[in-house]
């Protein structure tokens, strides 16, 4: 027996349309690959930030020691003889910018601007030599020695920089954060106060 075709409207309508269960399905599978994305976006940002602070440390680093070494140094120079007043806020000499460490020194001619990095203003490079000396034995995330640091860098990025230029341990070595000091990122430049 032959089955006849239904010319109802109501059927009609009925298998062209989604039912609420297929709605649901497709949206959830939509907002799943969402957050997948998402939150694999967020850690391609991380990492390309993290580079961009290594590069910059490498390349901050390589300015000061070819001027060092152009120069016949000595001793590095301490943080209090670059300073720039920055207003009555301002507490007094330390850590100056790089930015005006470059524009006021001969460094110019070795490091022509500071390195850029996404996200984070380019003033938070800063130069820090107290005439402290580091021991490494103590591997504590300390500020001692000659350093470039930034201020506001996040703990999973302090560690992608440590794994990239020294030991992976953040406590201790070339590269240290303290979290207890607006998460400070710092890169030591030498231990000593002295010119190797």
């Amino acid at each position: 027996m032959k089955q006849q075709r239904s010319t109802s409207i109501y059927t009609t309508i009925q298998n062209k349309g989604f039912t609420v269960v297929e709605l649901l399905i497709v949206i959830s599978v939509i907002g799943i690959l969402a957050s997948i994305i998402f939150v694999a976006y967020n850690g391609v940002q991380d990492r390309a930030r993290a580079a961009a602070i290594t590069e910059g440390f490498k390349e901050i680093n390589d300015g000061f020691q070819l001027m060092a070494v152009e120069e016949r140094i000595k001793t590095w120079w301490l943080d209090e003889e670059w300073w720039v007043d920055e207003g009555p806020s301002y507490t007094g000499p330390h850590d100056p910018y790089i930015k005006d460490v470059i524009a006021n020194t001969n460094l110019k001619y070795f490091l022509k601007s500071v390195p850029e990095v996404k996200g984070l203003d380019s003033s938070v490079w800063r130069y820090d030599n107290d005439g402290n000396t580091y021991d490494p034995s103590e591997c504590l995330a300390s500020s001692s020695g000659v350093n470039v640091f930034m201020t506001s860098v996040k703990q999973n990025i302090a560690q992608m920089v440590d794994k990239s230029l020294d030991d992976g341990n953040l406590s201790c070595g070339a590269v240290r954060w303290n979290p207890d000091s607006d998460n400070r990122l710092l890169y030591s430049i030498s231990n000593t106060p002295n010119f190797p």
